[in-house]
């Protein structure tokens, strides 16, 4: 009797599945399948920026997308990364094009549709439903909008979110009596996040604070192969109480992970792209563990190239980071784009807040950069304006 699968969601097997039954199975499709996502991605960001800003703020944020390092370092592996990265892009043009009074039965429709794609091909997507669902109740209600127009366009926003989430919600009830919409939270506040803060608290190894909660079975293989077992609701709720009676470790060890994110350059995911393996001590962090010595030996000497690509990996984050905060700095309070702005802010601190944990490193920003980038452009466009007319007075 097979196993049914409730540790993933289908979203991207569904489209390796496409991809191969068509051209058969060779790395090179899926590869060239993620160059292309990419192009479309590149294009999405240049007509999201144009919905509300200038040409040049909407070829700054191209610019910034095409050179995004940890993106094309993706395009080289089997991962759902690129193909959710587009699709929250896609989120976000929908979104901007509603915002912008575009309320068309056919964007509502595919505002819906983008949000439930992104709820079956990773799960962190499912979560975003609720919030977005509720700001285009909150939107249209302060844009003084007749109950009438908002509940019809709530039933078109609903048609395919009820259809393909509502169908793989549906199918896991029927097998788990529960509406999950998989195993993967469970999975991390039991593999992870909760062995983590007992570690930190009883000064054991983490393998030990593992051992702790689950004993020595193999989690992710119990998982997979007991999707039905009420014990993961078990462990998952006793994962929770550890977390919230030690809230000093747990915001300590969250925090920890959003920095790891939002600052590891990503130069390590590149390395197995030209055949290096994947470095756990990379050059970030030998600033921190050698004497200039010992780094000059063994990066600089040994390995310049590495050593290169993590300057130009932390660079382009250099130049990232200075628009965005030149974006708070200058643009967030402009009145006409407040919605947008306030749209913008809150996706991104999600995605960064949900990327806090022991386990959490650069490739949990693939899903931010998008948001960095609509935000970081605008504030190059700010600066660069600003240098232009300053120049020539």
């Amino acid at each position: 009797m097979d196993i049914p699968l409730l540790i993933r969601t289908p979203g991207y097997s569904f489209f390796i599945a496409i991809l191969y039954k068509i051209f058969n199975v060779h790395d090179i499709v899926l590869i060239i399948a993620n160059i292309a996502i990419s192009l479309i991605s590149l294009v999405l960001i240049s007509k999201t920026l144009s919905l509300f800003t200038t040409s040049n703020t909407a070829l700054i944020g191209s610019l910034l997308y095409a050179v995004e390092p940890l993106s094309l370092s993706l395009i080289f592996y089997v991962l759902p990364q690129i193909l959710f990265q587009s699709i929250l892009i896609t989120i976000a043009f929908f979104s901007i094009k509603l915002l912008k009074k575009d309320w068309t039965y056919k964007i509502w429709f595919l505002f819906g549709l983008s949000l439930s794609v992104a709820s079956i091909i990773k799960p962190v997507g499912f979560y975003l439903i609720s919030p977005f669902v509720f700001g285009v109740i909150a939107f249209l209600y302060f844009q003084r909008v007749h109950i009438f127009f908002i509940v019809k366009y709530l039933i078109i926003l609903f048609i395919p979110i009820i259809l393909i989430t509502g169908g793989w919600l549906y199918r896991n009830f029927s097998i788990t009596g529960d509406f999950t919409i998989s195993h993967i939270k469970a999975l991390d506040l039991i593999y992870f996040k909760a062995p983590a803060i007992l570690a930190y608290k009883e000064s054991i190894p983490f393998e030990e604070a593992r051992k702790k909660i689950v004993g020595e079975r193999d989690v992710w293989n119990w998982i997979l192969v007991n999707p039905r077992s009420e014990e993961i609701n078990i462990l998952e709720s006793e994962s929770i109480s550890i977390l919230i009676d030690n809230p000093y470790l747990t915001s300590k060890i969250l925090f920890k992970g959003m920095i790891n994110t939002l600052f590891g350059p990503g130069d390590g995911q590149f390395y197995s792209v030209i055949g290096k393996g994947h470095l756990r001590q990379g050059p970030l962090g030998d600033i921190f563990r050698l004497s200039i010595g010992e780094y000059y030996y063994k990066w600089i000497l040994n390995k310049p190239l590495l050593f290169i690509m993590f300057l130009l990996f932390s660079f382009y984050l250099l130049i990232l980071y200075s628009g965005v905060v030149s974006f708070f700095y200058n643009k967030i309070y402009a009145k006409n784009e407040l919605w947008i702005n306030l749209f913008l802010f809150l996706i991104l601190s999600y995605f960064i807040i949900i990327s806090g944990g022991l386990e959490t490193y650069y490739r949990f920003r693939n899903p931010m950069t998008p948001f960095f980038i609509i935000l970081s452009s605008q504030g190059w466009d700010f600066l660069l304006s600003s240098f232009t007319k300053s120049r020539f007075k």
